[in-house]
């Protein structure tokens, strides 16, 4: 229950100076299991003159059979991301828009061949989210929302492996309680 209390507790100047910021997506780890495997976190910087966020989300996963064999069937999937993240209030700490795009490129057998093939991806889109920065405290957590599509590269090709979303042509990315550092 402090936990929680220390985390609701917002400040006027959450960041006292600090301008960068590193987060991890601890629930990820959670659905961690011996047939998919993946990460997610995120560098950001803040620019608290404008109210502006600029970060880098990354995500790693891999997908593989039941049994863990990965020369049988896998679905390697590496997402890099820039967001430009606008708060709305008068603080950088609250809600905020955002714009992003995203750098995908997936590995793995195509949907009616026994074939490897690699795909590099560029999408674009818009998001919105909701950030906290504790009363005097380095820590911060957020959560948020990103909708958009590919513009480049081949969509739906591969054999469905794990949830299989990043092959689909729309990007949907739902951000649950990334927790980060600000320094």
């Amino acid at each position: 229950m402090l936990f929680l209390a220390i985390f609701l507790q917002a400040d006027s100047l959450p960041l006292q100076g600090k301008r960068y910021g590193v987060e991890f997506n601890i629930p990820r780890l959670l659905t961690y299991s011996e047939s998919w495997k993946s990460a997610s976190g995120t560098f950001s910087y803040f620019n608290q003159e404008e109210h502006v966020e600029l970060a880098l989300p990354w995500h790693v996963a891999f997908y593989t059979d039941r049994e863990g064999n990965i020369d049988e069937e896998h679905y390697d999937v590496y997402n890099l991301d820039i967001h430009y993240r606008k708060f709305l209030g008068e603080e950088m700490n609250g809600f905020y828009l955002s714009g992003f795009a995203r750098l995908s490129y997936l590995n793995g057998l195509l949907e009616y061949e026994d074939v490897y093939k690699k795909t590099t991806k560029l999408g674009l889109g818009v998001g919105l989210g909701y950030r906290v920065f504790p009363k005097k405290q380095p820590y911060y957590w957020g959560i948020g929302l990103i909708v958009g599509r590919y513009i480049t590269g081949e969509n739906e090709i591969y054999r469905e492996v794990g949830f299989g979303i990043e092959d689909a042509p729309f990007i949907i990315d739902v951000e649950f309680l990334k927790f980060g550092y600000a320094f």
